[in-house]
């Protein structure tokens, strides 16, 4: 319309990219963490952020969401609502046992609804911006023998309309 707009509107401008970290390592856990119920809404847009590329294709993928899981064991997302996230709804990201995301529901996401993305243990000075080096690097190429990647994780029942508006 072409009138004034209404007194009662409201205008949210997002902010933040990562609206609940969960981070641990692989040598010391988050464990036995749920999340239950909760209602994920308006982080900002990512796809101008940093990207990695996962298995060496034509494709990019940033590493952050709305929640972002890194480093732990037993843990569950469940009964929860994620809408109008302009980036990553959900990541599991690196080391991650028994992930188990159920019966959760996904809408206007920018980027991916859930997200499931290790690392690899690149050689010693590889530059690559989400690595970082240990001691049992390789002599050249990748390599995903060190477990910083998620394991036997459930995504089950789950709901996911309007995904990828902005990233494909």
């Amino acid at each position: 319309g072409t009138g004034a707009p209404p007194s009662d509107l409201e205008v949210v401008v997002p902010q933040l990219r990562v609206l609940m970290n969960v981070t641990g390592t692989q040598w010391n856990p988050v464990k036995n963490l749920t999340i239950d119920g909760v209602t994920f809404k308006a982080a900002r847009y990512t796809y101008m952020d940093p990207h990695g590329v996962p298995s060496a294709g034509d494709w990019a993928l940033d590493r952050e969401s709305a929640l972002f899981i890194q480093g732990t064991e037993g843990v569950k997302v469940q009964n929860s609502v994620f809408e109008r996230l302009d980036g990553n709804a959900l990541m599991i990201s690196g080391y991650n046992r028994h992930t188990t995301v159920q019966d959760n529901d996904f809408s206007f996401i920018g980027g991916n609804a859930i997200v499931s993305w290790g690392y690899t243990n690149e050689t010693e000075n590889s530059g690559f911006p989400y690595y970082t080096p240990r001691t049992n690097f390789p002599d050249a190429g990748v390599d995903g023998t060190d477990g910083n990647h998620p394991l036997y994780n459930n995504i089950l029942g789950n709901s996911a309309r309007e995904v990828g508006l902005y990233e494909k």
